[in-house]
């Protein structure tokens, strides 16, 4: 009884090890943060004097940047935060690059593009056999028995009747 229990759970473990659903269910896959909406806090800081006023409600940290100054300062490094020490051929190449002209729903435009290739990336078995959608097909299933009457019907070349030659037919009814 006890091996049967024990080989009918390791069974169940090694035919469940392969099926993705419940990997994710036992939280045996990795999921990684988005490296470009994980944003770093600014350490806190010891004042210089102890004699503390009390934070004012919804004020943004003294000691934190904006994005937009911290990502000008990882660019251009401690000279793009005043703007007057950028070289000519900096600011030259920053115009050429459009850094003037951010998109500022860039985020949202690379995750519809990454969210259309995904179809790319599937096998293509699964494309052609319509394996591993929700979705229904877009063909319309056809009814066998319809569809050779049809085609019969189609396919007929004209001076038959019946499928019988009209000069067959003729020559059989003469007799």
């Amino acid at each position: 009884m006890r091996i049967n229990f024990i080989f009918t759970a390791l069974v169940l473990v090694i035919s469940l090890s392969g099926c993705s659903s419940a990997k994710d269910a036992m939280g045996l896959t990795k999921s990684s943060p988005d490296e470009f909406r994980v944003v770093k806090r600014a350490p806190l800081e010891l004042p210089e004097s102890y004699a503390l006023r009390a934070p004012a409600p919804g004020a943004p940290r003294p000691q934190e940047q904006a994005m937009v100054d911290e990502a000008r300062q990882a660019v251009l490094g401690s000279a793009g935060r005043n703007g007057s020490d950028i070289s000519s051929g900096d600011s030259t190449l920053l115009q050429k690059a459009g850094a003037g002209s951010i998109d500022p729903n860039i985020r949202r435009r690379v995750d519809i593009e990454t969210a259309n290739q995904v179809d790319e990336k599937r096998p293509v078995i699964k494309k052609l056999m319509n394996i591993g959608r929700d979705t229904e097909p877009a063909a319309k299933i056809v009814n066998p028995i319809e569809e050779a009457r049809r085609l019969a019907k189609e396919n007929q070349p004209t001076g038959y009747k019946n499928g019988i030659p009209d000069a067959v037919e003729q020559e059989e009814n003469a007799k």
